[in-house]
């Protein structure tokens, strides 16, 4: 069984109504598993400061790919 699917089969098992497809196809499913499981218990304003990184960090790349 791929790491794929062995990810898909432990996410479907674990929650049924939510369905993740794999970040990426060289990360060990148990790894990305963890990984998602961190996103999933992480609080709302942990989230939103990530995402504000995120957005800031694309700028930042994006402003000096334009230099």
């Amino acid at each position: 069984m791929t790491g794929e699917k062995t990810l898909r089969r432990i996410l479907q098992e674990e929650d049924s109504d939510t369905f993740m497809k794999t970040l990426s196809p060289d990360t060990h499913p148990d790894v990305e598993r963890f990984h998602i499981e961190l996103l999933r218990k992480a609080s709302i304003s942990h989230k939103m400061q990530m995402a504000v990184s995120l957005v800031k960090t694309t700028r930042q790349l994006s402003y000096q790919a334009t230099l």
